[in-house]
């Protein structure tokens, strides 16, 4: 069983650019066509390490690092969207204040039943019409 121990927006240091905007290319567009989302998961098998501990000090942590990662990476934090404009193509747009949804649980479960059972959901997708 999996429980939530915290759900956040992280978003680039005050310090990032306040707009960005970034045209996709062809390939992009390819792309998206074909993967409409991409979700990240990462397991972490933690040893010697109280829940505590890990949200005291592995969880800012990790929300530090990624805040100044996306600092480098803007567009991640940003949104895709399709302008009104006159070129009317998708593009990544970064705007003060957007950030990235992160969840952070604890699972007592075995990681390789629950990665067997992602691959196995994820494999069908793909070729389930």
């Amino acid at each position: 069983m999996a429980s939530i121990i915290e759900q956040c927006q992280v978003a680039p240091p005050t310090c990032a650019k306040y707009n960005l905007t970034l045209p996709l290319t062809c390939f992009d567009t390819l792309w998206m066509l074909h993967n409409l989302h991409v979700p990240r998961i990462l397991f972490y098998k933690l040893h010697n390490i109280d829940k505590n501990s890990f949200i005291q000090n592995i969880i800012p942590t990790l929300k530090r690092s990624l805040s100044l990662t996306l600092k480098h990476y803007l567009p991640l934090a940003g949104n895709l969207v399709c302008p009104w404009n006159s070129t009317g193509y998708p593009e990544l747009r970064y705007v003060k204040g957007d950030s990235v949804s992160v969840t952070f649980s604890q699972s007592t479960d075995m990681v390789s039943i629950i990665l067997l059972v992602m691959i196995i959901h994820i494999t069908l997708r793909i070729f389930i019409p």
